[in-house]
C-alpha cells in the first residue's frame, strides 16, 4: 500500500511587544515532531524585541523552515486583521494558528494532522487546551471546563448541526485551530465585526467541516494580566459583574449575523435548513437590538422572547442573557461587547 503524502504545514503566529514569552512559544513551535515548513510571523508594531527573538530561534533551530515577516504598517491592526494576513499569507495546505504567549507540545502538529488524515472532510481541527498561568504552571483546569462546555456540545460542533451550538456562542479559542486550505480558499474576507476565530469556526461549521477534539493535552493556553478566565469558584462572580457592568452585544451579534446570512444565501454548498437556522439567530439578535429603553417595556420584549424559547435556542448563557437584556438597553450602534 502506498503511504499517502503528508501536507505541507505553516504556522500563522500574530506578534506584538511579545518579548516576555514568545521565546517559549517559538521554540515549541520549531522543535515538533513533525517539522513545520514555513513560520509566518505577523508582527503588529512591536516596539521591542520580538522579532529579533523569532529571527534568531529559526536561525539556530530552524531545521530548513521558512520565515516569512510580515512587517507593521503604519497604523496598527489589531488581532484579527493581523492574524487574517499571516493567514492568508501561509502558502502550505495545512495552516496551524499561534498565539505568541501560549505554548506547544512537541505533539500539537502530528495531532492535528492525524485527525486531517483519519476525516478527509475537515476543513478546521480544534483542539482543547489546559490553562496555565504566566509563569507556564499547570492550573489544572482546560478551556473547555473553564468555559462549562459540555459533552453535547463539543458532539454538536464535529456535526453537521454544528450552527446549533454556534449559533448560541463561541467556545472555540483561534490558537486551537489547525485549518484546511479549502477553508482558506473561501472563507475570506472576514465581515467587519467578527473575530477571525468565531468566523472561521461558522465557516467551516454551516457545511459541517468542524472537527472538535476534547483532548487538552497539545496545547497550553497562557492566562496572565487581563487576559484570565474565570474558574471554579470565581465564575459566578465574574459573570455577575459582567451582567452589571457589560452593555448590550445584540447589535454587534445582529450585524454579525446578518453578514453570515448574506455570505451563505450566495453558497451552493450550504444546507437550506442550515441557513434558516442563521437567519433565525439574526431574527433574534435584530428583535434584542430593537427592544424598547424603558425598563418595564423592555421586561416585557424580553419575557415574550423567553416564552417562545429563543433565549433557551440563540442566547449564549440563557438567563444570564435575559436578565443582562433587562438591565441594560440596546446601543444605538453594533458597539457592544459580544458574548463569551
Amino acid at each position: 500500500m502506498t503511504r499517502r503524502k503528508q501536507p505541507t504545514v505553516s504556522v500563522a503566529l500574530a506578534a506584538y511587544n511579545g518579548e516576555r514569552f514568545i521565546r517559549q512559544q517559538v521554540i515549541g513551535i520549531l522543535d515538533q515532531d513533525r517539522p513545520i515548513d514555513q513560520l509566518v510571523v505577523a508582527d503588529d508594531g512591536s516596539t521591542d524585541s520580538t522579532l529579533d527573538i523569532v529571527r534568531d530561534l529559526v536561525r539556530s533551530r530552524g531545521r530548513g523552515t521558512e520565515l516569512v515577516v510580515l512587517e507593521p504598517g503604519t497604523v496598527p491592526l489589531g488581532p484579527t486583521e493581523n492574524f487574517v494576513r499571516a493567514v492568508r499569507r501561509s502558502t502550505s495546505e495545512v495552516v496551524i494558528l499561534a498565539d505568541q504567549d501560549d505554548m506547544w507540545s512537541e505533539r500539537r502538529v502530528a495531532a492535528a494532522l492525524a485527525h486531517f488524515e483519519q476525516d478527509p472532510a475537515a476543513w478546521i481541527v480544534a483542539h482543547d487546551a489546559q490553562l496555565i498561568d504566566a509563569r507556564g504552571e499547570n492550573l489544572a483546569i482546560s478551556t473547555f471546563d473553564s468555559m462549562g462546555v459540555t459533552s453535547e456540545e463539543i458532539r454538536l460542533l464535529s456535526s453537521a448541526n454544528a450552527m446549533v451550538a454556534l449559533s448560541r456562542r463561541n467556545v472555540l479559542a483561534g490558537m486551537s485551530f489547525a485549518l484546511d486550505r479549502r477553508l482558506l480558499d473561501t472563507a475570506f474576507p472576514i465581515p467587519p465585526g467578527w473575530m477571525h476565530d468565531y468566523w472561521l469556526a461558522c465557516w467551516a461549521g454551516a457545511r459541517g467541516r468542524l472537527r472538535v477534539v476534547a483532548d487538552p493535552s497539545v496545547l497550553f493556553y497562557r492566562q496572565h494580566d487581563q487576559n484570565v478566565y474565570g474558574a471554579g469558584s470565581r465564575r459566578l462572580r465574574i459573570r455577575a459583574r459582567r451582567l452589571l457592568t457589560t452593555e448590550s452585544d445584540a447589535t454587534v451579534m445582529r450585524d454579525r449575523f446578518e453578514a453570515l446570512v448574506q455570505r451563505l444565501e450566495a453558497c451552493d454548498d450550504v444546507d437550506e435548513g442550515i441557513v434558516d437556522l442563521v437567519r433565525g439567530k439574526r431574527d433574534f439578535e435584530r428583535i434584542r437590538a430593537g427592544m424598547p429603553a424603558a425598563p418595564a417595556a423592555r421586561f416585557v420584549g424580553v419575557a415574550r422572547q423567553a416564552a417562545a424559547g429563543k433565549y433557551a435556542q440563540y442566547g449564549s448563557n440563557g438567563t444570564w442573557n435575559m436578565i443582562r437584556d433587562v438591565i441594560h438597553p440596546p446601543k444605538t450602534e453594533g458597539t457592544g461587547a459580544p458574548d463569551e
